[in-house]
C-alpha cells in the first residue's frame, strides 16, 4: 500500500500523539521506580590498625572518609549519613550496625549507600575479607569480615529498594607472614538481587594509589558525574566518571571495577550542580572528555563531536560554531555536531535585550550560558538552578 505525502504526515502526527499520551504514566511509573523515598549512607574510614603494625597505617582514610560524609549530606543531599571512624569501626560495631542500628531508618522503598575505605585481604585468592580497627595479624581472617558475610547482612537486616557499595580497599602492603593487603574487587562480591550497584576503586588484583579514588567519587557523586545537568547522578553518569578520572589520575594504573544489577537510570544523588571536576586531559572510549571554556584559548585544530548548549533566563537562543554551516536554534537547549574547536558565537534575547558571548569549546561536553548584567555569559563551572 502507497502513502501520500500528507497521508504519511497524519500517520506520523497520530503515532506521535499516541506515544505522547501514554509517555508520562510511563515515565512517571519509571522515575518512581528509580528514584528512593529516602537516602541512606554508611560510611566507614580505617585510617589505624593496632593489631597490623604500623606498616598497615593509612593515613588519608579517615579525612576522606570525613570528607565524604559532609558532601553526601550538604551536595548530593542524603537524608541520613552515618560515620564510623577508626576504633567506632570495629567488626562488631559494623555487625551491629547492619544487624539492628540501621532498623527503623530503611524501609523497602529507600536507598542504602555503603562506603568502605580502609584495608582488606584476600581478593588475590578470590576470598576477599575487609578488615577494621580490630582487625588482628595473628588471624587477619577471624578478625575481619568477608564480603560474603557483609554483603549477607546488607540484604537480610535492612531490605532497601536499592543497594550501592564502594570499596577503597586494596592498598600497597602486607600483614605479618607476607599476606598483601588487597581487597575485594567489585566482581568479588555476591548478588545483592536486583537494584544493585558494587563498585571498587580498582580493579582484581590491581593496588590502589592511596587517595587517587576518593576525590573523584566525592566530586562525581556530588554533581561531577551530572552530565544531562538534570539535577540528579545516576549509576551510569557515575560509571562513565570514574572510568574516566581514575585511570588519567593514576596514569592507567588504576581502573575502577563495577559490578551488580541495577538500571542506568538509578538515582543516587539529587539536587546536585553540575560542576567541572573532570581532569581536563581525562579520555575515554571514542575521545569522551569534559568541556572547558577559556578566556584565552589555545590554539585548537580538531573536531568536537557534540556541544550541548543550555540557556537559562534567556530565549532565542543562537550558536554558531567553527565549522558548522548554520547557527543552531536552543530553546532552551540543542547540540551543535561535527564542530572544530575554538570560539563559538552565541547570542540571546532577554526582555527587549540581544546578548552575546563567545565561549571556547575545547572538548564534547556542556556549556551553560546565561544573563548576567548586560551581558551573556557562558561557563560550565557555576550557575543558578
Amino acid at each position: 500500500m502507497k502513502f501520500t505525502r500528507i497521508t504519511r504526515a497524519a500517520l506520523v502526527l497520530g503515532v506521535s500523539c499516541a506515544a505522547l499520551a501514554l509517555w508520562p504514566d510511563e515515565a512517571q511509573e519509571a522515575h518512581a521506580q528509580q528514584t528512593p523515598a529516602r537516602r541512606v549512607a554508611v560510611v566507614i574510614g580505617v585510617s589505624s590498625y593496632p593489631g597490623l603494625g604500623a606498616g598497615a597505617t593509612l593515613p588519608s582514610a579517615s579525612t576522606e572518609a570525613t570528607r565524604l560524609t559532609l558532601a553526601l549530606k550538604e551536595e548530593a543531599h542524603y537524608d541520613e549519613v552515618r560515620l564510623l571512624l577508626d576504633s567506632q569501626a570495629t567488626v562488631a560495631s559494623v555487625q551491629a550496625l547492619f544487624r539492628d542500628g540501621l532498623r527503623g531508618s530503611i524501609g523497602p522503598q529507600d536507598q542504602l549507600l555503603v562506603y568502605f575505605v580502609g584495608h582488606g585481604i584476600g581478593g588475590d585468592f578470590d576470598d576477599p575479607y575487609l578488615l577494621f580497627h580490630d582487625s588482628q595479624a595473628s588471624d587477619p581472617a577471624g578478625t575481619a569480615l568477608s564480603v560474603k558475610t557483609l554483603g549477607a547482612a546488607v540484604r537480610a537486616s535492612v531490605q532497601p529498594a536499592s543497594v550501592i557499595i564502594v570499596t577503597d580497599a586494596s592498598h600497597a602492603g602486607t600483614v605479618e607472614g607476607g599476606l598483601a593487603l588487597l581487597g575485594p574487587a567489585a566482581s568479588q562480591w555476591p548478588d545483592l538481587g536486583p537494584q544493585s550497584l558494587v563498585i571498587s576503586s580498582s580493579s582484581l588484583r590491581e593496588v590502589a594509589q592511596e587517595g587517587a579514588f576518593a576525590k573523584h567519587f566525592s566530586d562525581a557523586i556530588t554533581g561531577g558525574a551530572d552530565e544531562n545537568d538534570d539535577h540528579f547522578v545516576s549509576a551510569a553518569e557515575l560509571q562513565r566518571y570514574l572510568l574516566l578520572a581514575v585511570p588519567y589520575e593514576t596514569n592507567k594504573k588504576q581502573t575502577p571495577s563495577i559490578a551488580g544489577r541495577f538500571e542506568p537510570g538509578l538515582q543516587l544523588s539529587k539536587g546536585v550542580v553540575l560542576k567541572p571536576t573532570m581532569p581536563a586531559g581525562a579520555v575515554g572510549k571514542g575521545g569522551q572528555q569534559t568541556i572547558i571554556v577559556n578566556e584565552q584559548p589555545p590554539e585548537l585544530d580538531h573536531t568536537i563531536d557534540a556541544v550541548k548548549f543550555v540557556f537559562r533566563d534567556a530565549r532565542e537562543g543562537q550558536v554558531q560554531c567553527r565549522g558548522a554551516t548554520e547557527p543552531a536554534l536552543c530553546e532552551p537547549y540543542c547540540y551543535v555536531r561535527e564542530i572544530q574547536a575554538g570560539a563559538c558565537q552565541v547570542s540571546a534575547v532577554q526582555g527587549s535585550r540581544t546578548l552575546k558571548a563567545a565561549p571556547f569549546v575545547t572538548t564534547r561536553g556542556v556549556v551553560i550560558c546565561e544573563p548576567s548584567g548586560d551581558k551573556l555569559v557562558c561557563r560550565s563551572d557555576q550557575w543558578s538552578r
